[in-house]
């Protein structure tokens, strides 16, 4: 999938649900509300590769051509793409956070050592160490985050070790540890998969929707 062919795709999308200037009508795909369709300024060459080399990284193909031919940030899955300057948002990062290969290669979750029957388990030595260490943000050593799901989740781009190119969900806020995207005839997706089934599932959802009008 080429990027000009998601940029057909989404000005599509955007006609279909997007079209609202002179129409009180609701966005109806989940997140549109906060980006409208719409994609921030593109990056020139310049830009992106200062960035690489300020962090000392290669950004995945597919995602630096988003960012040099469609947009740094805006409409996308979730409530949109975040734009490269906020790939840290809400996190701690040193110098070389960027350049630390991703310590993960299969989903990670950490079991909870306390009683969550106590009423004062949040007291407890297990809990004090479960918290330390289950948001220890370099558990996210070598990816940006991309977007936001809402509830505490993101989704978030590995450009660092084995799993680089690679989406994952960064879902502790639940509970649910860090584990790789992944859908039925793919154990890996990759920015542009990932951007392209987005589109493809808001289509669908337009369609379902007017057909059961």
């Amino acid at each position: 999938m080429k990027t000009q062919e998601l940029a057909t795709k989404l000005a599509y999308l955007k006609r279909k649900d997007g079209w609202r200037l002179f129409r009180k009508v609701r966005y109806r795909v989940f997140g549109s509300i906060a980006h409208h369709y719409k994609l921030n300024r593109t990056l020139c060459e310049k830009t992106v590769a200062a960035f690489e080399a300020q962090y000392n990284v290669h950004l995945p193909a597919d995602y630096r051509q988003f960012l040099i031919n469609m947009g740094n940030g805006g409409a996308g899955p979730g409530y949109g793409i975040l734009p490269i300057e906020k790939w840290c948002v809400d996190i701690a990062v040193h110098d070389h956070f960027l350049s630390t290969p991703f310590p993960h290669n299969r989903p990670w979750n950490m079991e909870m050592e306390f009683d969550m029957n106590d009423e004062h388990f949040y007291e407890s030595p297990g809990y004090q160490f479960w918290e330390t260490h289950y948001y220890d943000d370099d558990l996210l050593s070598g990816t940006m985050r991309i977007s936001y799901q809402g509830g505490g989740v993101y989704y978030i781009l590995v450009v660092c070790g084995e799993e680089s190119g690679n989406i994952w969900v960064d879902d502790r806020a639940n509970e649910n540890g860090l584990y790789p995207l992944q859908y039925p005839a793919s154990e890996r997706v990759n920015f542009n998969e990932w951007y392209n089934n987005w589109l493809n599932e808001s289509l669908s959802s337009l369609e379902h929707h007017h057909g059961t009008k």
